[in-house]
């Protein structure tokens, strides 16, 4: 754990430094992952957007399907009563073959709309007034037809009169009208939803398209910023170059002028602070050998005549002369080097 902390921890800082280092990368960087997050919102609201829609159109089609079995369903007892009246007024097969084969559809239409109708109680509820008036209402045209089969007209013409078969032909169309219009309103309202919803779509997809639009402006603005600074940059360091050339050939010609007033002065050095130092280490060895001469003599004269010999004279000989060609031995070497060093930094 500890080595992997020691392996990431660069990478945080590098990134930390990154990301507190205002530069066009880190610019451009962060307009495209707000690019990508406005994408990414862009998408969801789409998705959520087009769910709704599916949503919407999906009851819209329910809607429909309810009030095309409501219209089926009148349309076919419409069909039934009329075979029933066509055979009574005439006995005729082909009105009795209308309202059978009128018959022979309502099963499927009413399962149709009972199965629409189940999730919604009140449709639901009209549904079953709707199926029980319906069968009612077969049940009684059944009597009329099998009253005219067996030649009793005139029962069958009094069971329509009662208006018993009327009325409930009257509560089927009021029911069937009640779950159209509720249907309607329904499908009005969620076409509106559903037009709302897309809409709401477009303007988003617009929306998002003018914010990547300019979020792509500023990302040219500032390449073109940046291009600009770098230009920029670029010709103040071709001033500072020429400036720097020219100052480099003044600071040359300076230095030429320096070391050609170090090679005169190394020249004078040599020439004339070195011929006399020679001159002087010259006369100072003929001077020690004077010196020696001379002590040699007066210690011979000493041992000889010890009355001629002044001893404050023999002293000044043997200690006095030596100490002195010993101090300028000793300066003319400093002399010497100091001479050397001269040459050699020139």
């Amino acid at each position: 754990m500890v080595p992997a902390m020691k392996r990431i921890r660069p990478a945080l800082r590098t990134f930390g430094t990154f990301l507190r280092t205002p530069t066009l990368s880190r610019s451009i960087i962060a307009l495209l992952a707000l690019a990508i997050l406005l994408l990414m919102a862009v998408n969801a609201a789409t998705f959520v957007m087009i769910q709704r829609t599916a949503t919407y159109n999906d009851t819209v089609d329910h809607s429909q399907q309810v009030r095309l079995a409501a219209k089926d369903m009148l349309m076919l007892l419409t069909e039934a009563e009329t075979g029933q009246r066509g055979f009574m007024l005439t006995a005729r097969a082909e009105y009795l073959g209308l309202h059978q084969n009128a018959v022979s559809k309502l099963p499927a239409v009413v399962e149709r709309m009972e199965e629409l109708a189940a999730g919604d109680p009140e449709q639901a509820r009209r549904a079953a007034v709707v199926k029980g008036l319906y069968q009612e209402r077969l049940d009684l045209m059944t009597a009329t037809i099998e009253l005219t089969r067996t030649g009793r007209i005139g029962e069958a013409v009094s069971l329509i009169r009662n208006g018993r078969g009327k009325a409930l032909m009257d509560r089927i169309r009021v029911e069937l009208s009640a779950m159209d219009a509720d249907e309607a309103r329904r499908l009005s309202e969620r076409t509106r939803q559903s037009e709302r919803a897309q809409t709401v779509t477009v303007a988003v997809n617009a929306l998002a398209a003018v914010l990547v639009l300019i979020l792509a402006g500023i990302s040219a603005w500032m390449v073109r910023r940046y291009v600009a600074e770098i230009e920029g940059a670029h010709f103040e360091l071709d001033r500072v170059n020429a400036g720097l050339e020219n100052e480099v050939r003044d600071r040359t010609a300076e230095l030429t002028r320096a070391n050609e007033e170090i090679q005169r002065f190394a020249y004078i050095v040599s020439h004339d602070l070195r011929a006399p130092l020679v001159n002087v280490m010259g006369y100072t060895s003929e001077l020690e050998q004077v010196c020696k001469a001379l002590e040699k003599q007066l210690t011979a004269l000493e041992a000889a005549h010890p009355e001629l010999v002044d001893a404050e004279a023999l002293r000044s000989v043997r200690e006095d002369a030596p100490e002195a060609v010993g101090f300028i031995r000793t300066s003319t070497a400093k002399m010497d080097r100091l001479i050397n060093a001269i040459l050699r930094l020139s």
